[in-house]
């Protein structure tokens, strides 16, 4: 079968052009040469995915995806049979994830992971809440606010709060700042996020807990399997906040960086740790995710009760990355992963 693995190309930004850095503004990080370093993974994780597919035996291509003509140029003269979908975003544009996808569909080419609807959905954070809570699935309380003028007094919300672009993912926009405890800090925080992403802000209530994840694994079109759990085990500086923020996930000489370490799989009770998972794959069907994805919970401390903070479609498959330590606690190699992955989006073509 000829398979094309697709990706992106990160867009670079300079320093003091980041939103990290103007967020931070009394010091400096030297590691900010991408705005989503999470792209970043895919430059190294592509030719390992590509590699992992051809000794399955399958004729295999890399494309990196720079304008719709090249992309529909391939999908026209070479005609591929299934994609792998490593494409994150489009000219820099997160939005665009989904684009790209629909068009992979308008040529009729099967690709794995989550389709065009589904990656737009959970790109909008405010829109994927509510779908959630529609379903009974349990997620904080958020505001979503367009625009300044919305802050006119305190809202429903109890403090901590913490605010969000809207539609970013991989902690685009969340540092520590993104912590509020006051009102005249909601305001600031919430002007900061209009303004540098050009998109509202999503005001959550700020869960205080143990923070897990669920991969799921699709064995099937119907049957999906929840990987080992995963923790991130908080041992950060005296005054910052319990959060996975940017600088956490991805600026590896920060001190968040190594006071956020990973375990998998995480000492859980067994009921607790299916109940997570069952909501997981709630989660899953109800928001139409498929083959692969990571579903992220807040345990709050003061009651034991699971949140589900966002929903991740086709996340990062590095071999450092939460699914794929996941995907090794269950006893699979990363290779037998892939191939799994992708016999999913095979399975299509022949339905």
């Amino acid at each position: 079968m000829r398979v094309v693995v697709a990706f992106n190309r990160p867009k670079t930004t300079q320093s003091e052009g980041h939103w990290l850095q103007k967020s931070l503004a009394d010091r400096a990080v030297q590691e900010l040469t991408y705005r989503d370093a999470a792209e970043c993974g895919n430059l190294e994780v592509v030719p390992r995915i590509a590699a992992a597919i051809r000794n399955a035996g399958h004729e295999t291509s890399i494309l990196e995806i720079g304008d719709p003509m090249q992309l529909m140029t391939c999908l026209k003269d070479e005609k591929p049979q299934a994609i792998f979908n490593c494409v994150e975003a489009f000219a820099g544009v997160s939005a665009l994830e989904a684009a790209v996808a629909g068009i992979y569909e308008l040529y009729g080419v099967p690709y794995t992971g989550s389709g065009a609807q589904a990656l737009g959905l959970t790109l909008n954070k405010s829109l994927s809440k509510d779908v959630m809570r529609a379903h009974g699935i349990p997620t904080p309380a958020s505001w979503l606010i367009l625009d300044l003028g919305a802050l006119k007094g305190p809202g429903a919300l109890d403090f901590p709060l913490i605010v969000k672009p809207n539609a970013e993912d991989a902690s685009i926009g969340i540092d520590a700042g993104a912590v509020v405890h006051t009102w005249p800090e909601l305001e600031r925080r919430v002007a900061f996020v209009l303004q540098e992403f050009r998109q509202p802000a999503l005001v959550e209530e700020f869960i205080d807990g143990r923070d897990l994840s669920v991969s799921l694994l699709w064995q099937s079109q119907s049957v999906i399997v929840s990987l080992p759990v995963s923790e991130i085990v908080f041992e950060l500086p005296d005054g910052m906040p319990r959060i996975v923020g940017y600088e956490a996930k991805w600026i590896e000489s920060s001190p968040l960086y190594a006071g956020t370490p990973p375990r998998c799989p995480a000492s859980l009770d067994p009921v607790l740790q299916k109940r997570i998972s069952d909501i997981a794959i709630n989660v899953a069907q109800v928001l139409g995710l498929r083959d692969y994805a990571r579903i992220d919970f807040r345990l709050r401390g003061s009651d034991g009760r699971a949140f589900v903070l966002e929903a991740n479609p086709n996340p990062d498959l590095s071999e450092d990355a939460g699914f794929m330590r996941a995907a090794r606690a269950s006893g699979r190699t990363g290779d037998e992963t892939i191939v799994e992955i992708l016999n999913r989006a095979i399975e299509r073509s022949a339905s």
